[in-house]
Formats: C-alpha cells, sequence, structure tokens
C-alpha cells in the first residue's frame, strides 16, 4: 500500500481566542508529512512558510490543491480573514501559493467544498458570517460572491451574546449548506443556487439545538442522518432525517463525559469512520477521544473513552483507509497516531510526531488509488 500525504497547521501569530484566551502562536507554516498506512510511522517531509494563522486546512478532491484560512482580525489594513490556495507537489511535499482572497469576516475558522468542488465555503467565527468564493479551474479562487450575516444570540452571556457560525455542512445531495452557529445554538440551512452564485436562505430548515449547548460541528450519516457536536455542553445531538417529509427530529443527545462536564472542557471535533458504523469525537480540557457505535436507529451506543496522548485534541482526522485516528494537540504540540480496530472501531495509541508547534489541523490527501 503506498504512503498517503497529510498536511498540518495552526496559529504563526498569537491570537485571542472566542473564550478570551490569548494564544501564543509558534507554528511554522504548513507542514506535509509522508504516513504509512501499514505502520502508522509518519515522516516530515516538507514544511513551507505560509500565510499566516493557517488554522484550518481542507485539501480538495482533485488537482492536488490545498485551501486554508487565515484567521485574522484583519488583513492590510482592512478588517477580516483570508483564505489561500495552494498547489502541493505530491514528491516533495512543496506548496505553491496560487491565490489568496479576502472573505469578508472576523476569525475565519472552517472550509468545505461544495459537492462538485465549485465553489469553497468560508465560516467567519467573530465576524458572525458566511462567505462564499468560486472555484477556478486552476483550483485557485476568485472573490467573495456571497456574504450571509447571521443575527442572534443564545443563553451563555460570555460565548453567546453574538452569532458564531463554526462549520459550513453540505447536504449529502450537495443542494444544500447546513452552518452549525455556536453562538445562536442553530443549524440554519440554505439551498445552494450555484446558477445565481449565492445561498437562499430556508428558515423552514434550520435545526434547533438546546439553549446553552453551543453548537459547533457535524457529520452526516447514510440517510442524511446528523450527529452535531457542541462545544460548552461537551454534547452530541442526534438528529434523525425522515425522508417523505425532510424534516430533522432530535432523537438523542448523548454526553461526552464521565458524570459531568468538568470545568474548562469544551467539545471539539466529531468524524464518521469511512463505513459509517463509528462516530469518533473529542473533548478538550479533558482531552479525551470518545468512540460510539451507531446503532440500527441511529443513536449513538458508548463504547470506548481514551486520554488523546496529548493536550488539547482540537482537530482530529481519519486516514482514506479508515485504519487511522490522528489527533491534533494544539497545547503538547503533537499529533498522536491511534489504531482503529477495523472490527471494534475501538482505538489504541500507536506512536506520536512531536515538534508540531500550536496544531490546530491535521488533513490527508485524497488517496488517488481508493
Amino acid at each position: 500500500m503506498a504512503n498517503y500525504l497529510f498536511f498540518t497547521g495552526g496559529y504563526t501569530e498569537t491570537i485571542l481566542m472566542g473564550t478570551g484566551e490569548r494564544l501564543e502562536g509558534r507554528c511554522r507554516g504548513i507542514g506535509c508529512y509522508f504516513f504509512d498506512p501499514e505502520s502508522g510511522h509518519a515522516e516530515l517531509l516538507n514544511r513551507t512558510d505560509s500565510t499566516p494563522n493557517p488554522s484550518y486546512i481542507l485539501v480538495g478532491q482533485k488537482d492536488d490543491v490545498l485551501y486554508c484560512v487565515n484567521e485574522l482580525k484583519s488583513w492590510n489594513g482592512v478588517g477580516g480573514s483570508t483564505v489561500s490556495a495552494y498547489r502541493f507537489d505530491r514528491r516533495t511535499g512543496g506548496l505553491t501559493l496560487i491565490a489568496r482572497q479576502a472573505v469578508c469576516g472576523e476569525d475565519a475558522c472552517h472550509l468545505s467544498l461544495t459537492k462538485d468542488g465549485s465553489f469553497l465555503l468560508v465560516s467567519n467565527y467573530s465576524g458572525g458570517s458566511v462567505c462564499m468564493l468560486p472555484v477556478r479551474p486552476d483550483g485557485g479562487l476568485s472573490p467573495a460572491c456571497c456574504l450571509i450575516q447571521h443575527v442572534g444570540h443564545s443563553t451563555d452571556s460570555m460565548r453567546q451574546s453574538s452569532p458564531h457560525p463554526h462549520q459550513t455542512l453540505p447536504s449529502p445531495d450537495g443542494k444544500h449548506i447546513f452552518v452549525p452557529d455556536l453562538g445562536i445554538d442553530q443549524i440554519k440551512c440554505y439551498l445552494l443556487d450555484e446558477t445565481n452564485k449565492t445561498l437562499v436562505p430556508k428558515p423552514g430548515r434550520d435545526i434547533q439545538g438546546i439553549p446553552g449547548q453551543g453548537i459547533r460541528h457535524g457529520v452526516f450519516a447514510a440517510g442524511g442522518s446528523l450527529y452535531v457536536m457542541t462545544e460548552l455542553a461537551c454534547e452530541i445531538n442526534f438528529y434523525a432525517h425522515d425522508r417523505k417529509s425532510d424534516a430533522y427530529t432530535l432523537r438523542q443527545t448523548q454526553a461526552c463525559f464521565h458524570e459531568r462536564p468538568e470545568p474548562g472542557s469544551s467539545g471539539a471535533a466529531i468524524r464518521l469512520d469511512p463505513a459509517g458504523r463509528y462516530v469518533y469525537a473529542s473533548v478538550r480540557g479533558t482531552d479525551e477521544l470518545f468512540v460510539f457505535e451507531t446503532g440500527c436507529d441511529g443513536c449513538l451506543i458508548p463504547r470506548q473513552c481514551v486520554p488523546c496522548g496529548g493536550r488539547t485534541p482540537r482537530e482530529f482526522t481519519i486516514s482514506p483507509d479508515g485504519g487511522w485516528l490522528l489527533s491534533a494537540n494544539q497545547d503538547s504540540d503533537s499529533i498522536t497516531v491511534h489504531a482503529i480496530d477495523r472490527k471494534s472501531g475501538m482505538l489504541s495509541l500507536t506512536s506520536e510526531v512531536r515538534d508540531v508547534p500550536s496544531v490546530t489541523t491535521v488533513a490527508f490527501a485524497p488517496d488517488p488509488n481508493l
């Protein structure tokens, strides 16, 4: 089996977080690593001085193009973040910048591509907005064509006094974009109108969270059901999808803690394994990874909770073959590699990649052989 490539990024500059914490940025750019899917061994191939604060990375499904947010308060004297596009060399791991565009909002934190790859979607956490940019034929980016501003608040006066979109999540059929918003405890729904290069609000399809949960990230399962990680409550909401009515109903709220949330803990990332059998989640503060099996009704069944092997598992990803989970541990400057048991979904820590300062994101390049 051929080696995979994965990329890492983080904070290159000091940044004021949404929690009020001031985080020192020590990241030295975007790292590219070889990863052996037989042994789980990772080796640094290249590190590229990048545009600032590449705190979230998305690798395109074709043309060897990588996108990153530049999580900033302003750029060239104008308020708001940017997003950058790079072409990468699979042999050397080197990056070539091909585009950088403004996204019209502060603290861009997440990226996704529409199903056909025609548009890049950006969540601006502090800006309270969602931005859409056309993707050029060469994989670069044209200026933003749509900006949606959220409004409202929720119950936590410190964290939820204004909107904070945290993710853009295309529906399985690619026709709609769902946006989990931590600040208003809603998942906003938009129709993707590619002809007019815009997002059309569909308030009747918005999904409600529980006040104070701090909705963060979601993953769709087969059939359209949705699992949503909440940051403030450290809980996962399971929304069942009714195909006839196209409606979502909250069926389960599953805790990612033992008896009660510990002070300072916060939900972070959520992923579904490629086969759709297991849901994985990370919690910062307690620095744990949770494994849940999806039952026949879609509800989550707790199977395992293990230490992540570092501090502050901000993000994690699963290898293209489904055999490994890599946790980006922001405050221990490390990535821990966990083998995934193919039958049980259970995790076992196998190795650690050290000297990855202020790492906040890890993303595999698609395997051209899969």
